[in-house]
């Protein structure tokens, strides 16, 4: 885990697929974070989100200048189960046809390949 300046990042695609958190849920979030801080960090791969953007934008609001930052390991073809499996418990209030559409959403989400996998950059053939 590291921080990266919260003016660095930016929100990739499938940060957006869920919907917002609104009202008393944001209000809480807000409010957490400014008592607290970022406590879970978002994942990123290098300053593109693709998790957490609602702790992003609550830690924005607040003046934070620095964000709790994962970077992702996997692949392009796991991301869309890993954001899926990310969001699941915190995604309650979301009922059964909503996650359908959600999940329709994640599985059309064609992610920017990358030219060579981390795995490829860090392991000599």
């Amino acid at each position: 885990m590291h921080r990266l300046p919260i003016s660095s990042l930016r929100l990739g695609p499938i940060a957006n697929i869920y919907p917002d958190i609104t009202g008393q849920d944001w209000d809480d979030l807000v409010k957490s974070i400014k008592k607290y801080g970022v406590l879970n960090p978002i994942l990123v791969r290098g300053n593109e989100i693709l998790d957490g953007r609602h702790r992003f934008k609550a830690a924005k609001l607040v003046g934070c200048a620095s964000i709790l930052c994962e970077e992702y390991q996997g692949t392009d073809e796991e991301l869309p189960s890993i954001i899926a499996a990310l969001n699941h418990d915190r995604r309650h209030y979301i009922d059964t046809s909503g996650g359908a559409r959600l999940a329709a959403k994640l599985t059309n989400i064609a992610p920017r390949k990358r030219q060579a996998s981390i795995k490829d950059q860090t392991h000599d053939t």
